[in-house]
């Protein structure tokens, strides 16, 4: 066999993986009701984020300048 039809065949493979991926997920993503948010149910999550990226960082900071 030659070595460029190995290569046609991984990306052939690759290709069908991540489109089957990309179809298998589009029905699940349809399920979140993002529009139906409120602001204060947003502002919490944005707020438990920025409290663990403000502890990471500390963590780090603690970790790599002593």
């Amino acid at each position: 066999m030659f070595p460029f039809r190995r290569g046609l065949r991984f990306a052939i493979v690759a290709a069908l993986s991540c489109a089957t991926l990309v179809l298998a997920t589009a029905p699940r993503a349809d399920n979140h009701h993002w529009d139906q948010l409120t602001f204060e149910e947003i502002d919490a999550v944005a707020e438990v984020v920025l409290t663990q990226a403000q502890a990471l960082s500390l963590a780090n900071n603690r970790e790599y300048c002593g």
